[in-house]
């Protein structure tokens, strides 16, 4: 998460939600605790397979292989695995004289959405592909917390954080969960 409401369209739900994140934040930050760090996920390797492809952006890319997608062609879009995320804070509670403090951006792998769309398809034997919204597109759809995956990658350290703990790619990931990835696709 940022710091600041970059990216964000005032008066957004998004914003809202930002804004209580933060809130949550400075009331750890302030709460008198001998050690804390926070953790800030990115994008669920998991959107993509049942039950959260369910959920509205998702469920074109299981029923017609496609994920539109408010990112741009390049856009490095920070992907993590839940269990990753379960690494780094037992690791916290492990040496929390280490972690104190930090705000730690979580990716397990940073990869544009042709290339997520590439490992799925690699991993199911279909064809997906990836389709940018235009900024037009976005405005009429009033799309503002999926415009933020363009930034996310600007908000983690995927390099530093795999010195932390061994991070899973998008395409380990679909091999540990290829019951899943059958029940979801095939």
């Amino acid at each position: 998460m940022h710091d600041k409401n970059e990216h964000v369209n005032p008066s957004s739900f998004f914003e809202k939600h930002i804004i209580s994140k933060k809130g949550l934040e400075q009331a750890v930050e302030n709460g008198g605790f001998e050690h804390w760090a926070l953790l800030r996920p990115s994008l669920l390797m998991a959107n993509f397979l049942q039950p959260k492809i369910n959920r509205p952006g998702y469920t074109d890319v299981r029923d017609k292989g496609v994920w539109v997608t408010p990112t741009m062609p390049n856009t490095k879009i920070a992907l993590f695995d839940h269990e990753d995320i379960a690494k780094v804070s037992v690791a916290a509670f492990q040496d929390p004289k280490k972690f104190h403090g930090q705000a730690i951006g979580m990716a397990s792998e940073l990869l544009t959405a042709q290339e997520t769309m590439d490992r799925l398809g690699e991993a199911t034997g279909k064809s997906f592909k990836a389709v940018y919204m235009t900024d037009d597109d976005i405005a009429a759809q009033g799309i503002n917390s999926q415009v933020w995956m363009r930034f996310m990658s600007d908000y983690v350290d995927v390099i530093e954080l795999s010195t932390v703990v061994p991070l899973t790619t998008f395409e380990e990931f679909l091999r540990r969960e290829k019951e899943v990835v059958k029940a979801t696709y095939l």
